[in-house]
């Protein structure tokens, strides 16, 4: 059977199994590297940023890039985006694992 004499059911199975699925941004990937992120609680953000970030804070939902090659630490579906110079302390996942202090 040809693709053209298949019917459209058999073409999106076809699509379903065997064709990896588009990669499109959304508000759940990173804006600046596209990763996948977590969800971040507000008051965790207020804990962290510098004053002069805390200053800026919108009150929406947060998201958390946890890429080590990424600078962007949070980041809100609005636009709003953190960087690691933004934060007060150092963010673990975005150190070197040589330089990776546990408690």
């Amino acid at each position: 059977m040809t693709l053209k004499r298949a019917s459209g059911a058999i073409l999106v199975a076809m699509a379903e199994c065997c064709c990896p699925p588009p990669v499109e941004h959304s508000a759940r990937s990173c804006p600046a590297c596209e990763g996948r992120t977590l969800a971040v609680d507000l008051a965790t953000i207020k804990a962290l940023l510098t004053p002069d970030a805390l200053g800026l804070l919108e009150m929406v939902t947060f998201r958390f890039c946890p890429e080590p090659a990424c600078d962007t630490v949070y980041f809100s579906e609005t636009g709003q985006v953190f960087r690691v110079t933004d934060v007060r302390v150092p963010v673990w996942q975005k150190l070197p694992p040589g330089d990776r202090l546990l408690c």
